[in-house]
């Protein structure tokens, strides 16, 4: 029998298990093979499998990634599929999304309908100027 952990209507610090269920609950990290939240908050996400159901979290990383109706500020996966969502970084090997608002998307493969600000050449040559306008800084306040 796989381990278990389930929460319901109460806020949890870390939920560790095998199949980690929350329902209108909060807790601050989450790592498991499953994961599966409806209306709860988690600050972070480490699971082979998650399933958020409006709901919402900081960080998810996992092999498989399902948001529907759902926010997160960075979502990583292998398989990434997200709807009517709030997502700033999307970050997968294939994504998935329909009706998304998104900062940057990092992908090998986008389907779907999303609206971002940046694509991966974009937030690439972002990632360049902000690294060499931090060194000119740096190298600026060492002669000054």
């Amino acid at each position: 029998m796989r381990d278990a952990a389930r929460s319901a209507g109460s806020p949890t610090g870390d939920v560790s298990g095998g199949e980690v269920s929350l329902e209108f609950s909060a807790a601050q990290r989450v790592r498991a093979d499953s994961c599966r939240a409806g209306y709860s908050a988690i600050g972070f996400v480490h699971a082979d499998r998650v399933r958020l159901e409006q709901s919402a979290s900081g960080a998810v990383i996992s092999g498989t990634t399902r948001m529907a109706d759902s926010a997160a500020i960075v979502a990583c996966g292998g398989s990434v599929r997200i709807e009517n969502a709030a997502t700033p970084v999307i970050v997968g090997g294939a994504v998935e999304a329909q009706r998304v608002m998104a900062l940057a998307v990092v992908a090998g493969s986008v389907e779907g309908r999303v609206n971002a600000l940046m694509g991966t050449r974009a937030a690439i040559a972002f990632g360049v100027a902000l690294g060499l306008t931090a060194l000119l800084a740096r190298l600026l306040r060492r002669w000054i």
